[in-house]
Order: structure tokens, then C-alpha cells, then sequence
């Protein structure tokens, strides 16, 4: 009876993110001090406790319920208030705040000197895909406030930090049958359907940056080589910002 202790009222976060086992002993021991709403009492003691729980799943459940892989009992016990959070590469703007949270949290917690991070080093975090979602994204900030030996983040040492991790960057692509082979590993992984989007935008990503520092900023040129109007080369170099 270690899930829950008295007598302070608790939340308690319950993380989903693993594989589904139908077997799993916790589910039934998870699901039965769930609601009615508090105070609540354990079957195994008349102690009342008074608790929240916050369950979080990259996992479809519906899916998973219809597969016979997780407890549809449980299920409607957990999802009285249901949030449905995109991945970080489609929410990009929320990037630069979550940075500022890392910082702060950093700057609290070391006795070094206060860090910032620079815009540039900022826009190279929001070209990225992350495939670890902010978990990710938190590990390369950090990495880079550990390695700073000044008190800026500047571009080129957060580059140096994405290095070191096993990231797939949009601004370089290492060959195609890697890129393709990693892609497809977190679509089979994380269950997602996006990976012919990702790869074509990884290329055509690629195919520009290369492009227009061949021409060496000529965009008509550019439009010549890959036989397009000039208004879709000046959209790419702004989507990419390769300009």
C-alpha cells in the first residue's frame, strides 16, 4: 500500500509513455483508489487521503483499448479532463519560453553566473525536430549552459550541444538512407503518421541551404537550377530561414 500517503492531500503524476501491457499488475492496483472524489478510502484501511492524478501517454488509448492492450475501466477512471498536446516540432513558438523556464531554473539552482541565450542560438533550437519533445529540448539547453564558459549561450556552442545528441537536424542531413531509417524508427517508435512529411521537408530543407550558398545568395540562378519561379525561392529561404 506505497501508492498513496497520508495524510497530505497529493497529486501524483502517473507517465503512460511505455508500453502497454494488458497484465501489468499496476493496473488494477492504479485503478481502485481512483474516484468517487475525495476523501476517498483505500480498501485495504478506513485512511482517507485526498489526491489528484495527472496520467500522461504518447500512446493512442482508444487504440490501444480496442487492441485489448490497456484497461478500458481504467481508461474512463483517468480521463476526466482529457488534453491533447501536439508534438513540439509542430508548436515551435513555444520554444523560446520554454528556454526561459530551463534558464531560470538553471540560474536558481547553480551559484554561477546568471546565462542567457542569444537570438541566434534560439532560432537554431527552433529549426529542430525533436523528436524527444521538450525532455529533449531541455537535455541540449542544459548541455549548452554546462559547457558555456561565458555567461551567453551563444549559436555555435548550442550547435555543439545538438551535436552530441543523437538529434536529426533540419539543417543537416547526414545521407539520405540514415535520414530515411531514423525517420521511419520514430514513426514505428512514437506511432506517427508524418514521416513522408518530415523526410520531404529534410530534403527540400537540404536542396535550398545547398542551393543558395552554391549561387552565393543569387536567387535567380537558384530559380534556374531547380525550375521554379523566384517568389517560391524567396519562400523557402523565409520558411528555412536560409536567407
Amino acid at each position: 500500500h506505497s501508492l498513496i500517503h497520508p495524510p497530505a492531500a497529493k497529486t501524483g503524476i502517473k507517465n503512460t509513455s511505455g508500453p502497454l501491457n494488458p497484465s501489468n499488475p499496476q493496473n488494477p492496483c492504479i485503478s481502485r483508489p481512483l474516484p468517487p472524489p475525495n476523501p476517498v478510502e483505500i480498501w485495504w484501511s478506513d485512511i482517507q487521503v485526498d489526491v489528484r492524478i495527472i496520467a500522461a501517454t504518447n500512446r493512442d488509448l482508444q487504440q490501444a483499448i480496442e487492441q485489448r492492450l490497456f484497461r478500458e475501466d481504467l481508461y474512463y477512471r483517468l480521463s476526466g479532463s482529457v488534453m491533447l498536446l501536439p508534438p513540439l516540432r509542430e508548436r515551435t513558438d513555444d520554444i523560446p519560453e520554454l528556454v526561459r523556464h530551463f534558464l531560470l531554473r538553471f540560474n536558481q539552482q547553480t551559484s554561477t553566473r546568471k546565462k542567457k541565450i542569444t537570438l541566434g542560438a534560439l532560432h537554431l533550437l527552433e529549426e529542430q525536430t525533436w523528436p524527444g519533445n521538450v525532455r529533449e529540448l531541455e537535455n541540449v539547453v542544459y548541455r549548452a549552459l554546462v559547457m558555456a564558459r561565458s555567461p551567453v549561450v551563444t549559436r555555435e556552442l548550442v550547435r555543439t550541444a545538438l551535436d552530441q545528441s543523437i538529434l536529426i537536424k533540419k539543417t543537416e542531413v547526414p545521407n539520405l538512407k540514415e535520414c530515411v531509417h531514423r525517420v521511419l524508427d520514430r514513426a514505428e517508435f512514437e506511432q506517427r503518421n508524418t514521416a513522408y512529411d518530415e523526410i520531404l521537408e529534410l530534403m527540400e530543407r537540404e536542396l535550398f541551404s545547398q542551393a543558395i550558398e552554391r549561387a552565393q545568395g543569387n536567387q535567380t540562378k537558384v530559380a534556374e537550377w531547380l525550375g521554379v519561379s523566384r517568389p517560391t525561392i524567396r519562400q523557402k529561404l523565409l520558411q528555412y530561414r536560409l536567407s
